[in-house]
C-alpha cells in the first residue's frame, strides 16, 4: 500500500520497480546530501520536498498513495 523507507541509514545501491522496469537507484541520507555540498563548497539556497498537485491527485485513486512520502528532493546550491 505504500513506499516504505527501509533501511534508511544504509546508504547503498538498490533496486525497485518503476514504469515495469527494474532500476539501480542509489540512497543517501539527507545529512550526506547536505553535508556533501556544503564539503563541496556549495551554498544551499533551499530545500524543496515536491508535492504533487491536487487536480493530479485527483485525477486517479491511484495518485492519492503518491501523497503519503515525497515523490522527489529538490535542493537549490550555487558555488559560495
Amino acid at each position: 500500500m505504500y513506499w516504505p523507507v527501509d533501511r534508511y541509514y544504509d546508504e547503498s545501491q538498490r533496486s525497485s520497480q518503476f514504469l515495469g522496469q527494474t532500476v539501480s537507484k542509489y540512497h543517501h541520507t539527507m545529512t550526506t546530501f547536505n553535508n556533501t555540498l556544503i564539503k563541496e563548497g556549495f551554498t544551499i539556497d533551499a530545500v524543496t520536498e515536491v508535492i504533487p498537485p491536487k487536480a493530479w491527485v485527483d485525477l486517479d485513486e491511484r495518485n492519492q498513495d503518491e501523497m503519503r512520502r515525497p515523490m522527489m528532493l529538490i535542493i537549490k546550491t550555487h558555488i559560495a
